[in-house]
């Protein structure tokens, strides 16, 4: 905390830009949509293409067909015609014709229910494309309208992260003083009340070879000078050097400096 305040309360976030990769997702899941569509309009095309070829070859078949019964039709007419005046049976003939008659109505039939079918199958193709080429315009819109330029920054939260390892190390280390240096109330202090009461007292240091002499202003309070005496002398008797290897030694001013008295 800096005089109440994070970091960047204080000092402002620093931002660098980078892409937008929001849009850019956007964008690539828009585009998917895109294909997709172009991949099923382009299969109904086909559909339409090969039921459309299929007709035009069944249409020639029959029409082969036809031609074939058409020309059998008109030999065994000239055959009964030719028996007729020959004064022979045409029963035969007869009956060829009549064959001939049904095969006839047979395929027409049969043409006239593929044709049906067919002409359904090409209507609904035809309401299937046109809905997906609605669609696929109204996907390339939507495509077209996420605009990938808009600038996009970044904030840099390194500052946030130091300040939250220090937090930590401060708490962890107040923890530490509650469990092993102070006693009565102190050892229930939260940080912040603590930090108010006591890690902020004023006082002195003075540095020499071998040990660190930290000397405590007088609290304004007995009961607080005491309980800081007490902590003076469980911390000495822990031991405790600095990096440089010295002792360090704490100690509180005689109580009889403050001006203050309960």
């Amino acid at each position: 905390m800096v005089g109440g305040d994070n970091l960047n309360a204080n000092y402002g976030y620093a931002r660098q830009a980078v892409p937008n990769r929001l849009r850019q997702h956007q964008a690539a899941e828009a585009q998917a949509q895109v294909t997709t569509t172009e991949h099923q309009l382009a299969t109904t095309r086909r559909q339409r293409e090969t039921l459309t070829a299929q007709h035009a070859e069944r249409e020639h078949t029959l029409a082969e067909q036809l031609a074939a019964l058409t020309t059998a039709r008109t030999e065994r007419e000239a055959e009964a015609k030719a028996r007729h005046q020959a004064g022979q049976s045409t029963r035969r003939v007869e009956q060829q014709l009549a064959h001939l008659d049904r095969d006839t109505h047979t395929l027409t039939a049969r043409h006239a229910r593929c044709t049906a079918r067919f002409q359904t199958q090409t209507r609904n193709l035809a309401a299937r494309q046109a809905a997906l080429e609605t669609k696929r315009a109204a996907r390339q819109a939507a495509l077209a309208a996420i605009d990938l330029t808009q600038p996009m920054f970044e904030r840099d939260l390194e500052k946030d992260q130091i300040m939250a390892d220090f937090q930590a190390a401060f708490l962890n280390a107040h923890r530490w003083c509650c469990d092993h240096y102070f006693t009565g109330e102190w050892c229930h202090l939260e940080l912040e009340t603590a930090t108010a009461r006591i890690y902020r007292q004023r006082g002195r240091v003075a540095y020499r070879a071998q040990r660190v002499d930290v000397t405590l202003a007088a609290f304004g309070y007995r009961a607080a000078h005491e309980l800081a005496e007490a902590a003076c002398v469980r911390f000495n008797a822990a031991q405790v050097h600095d990096a440089a290897g010295r002792l360090i030694v704490m100690a509180v001013a005689p109580f009889e400096h403050c001006v203050r008295h309960l």
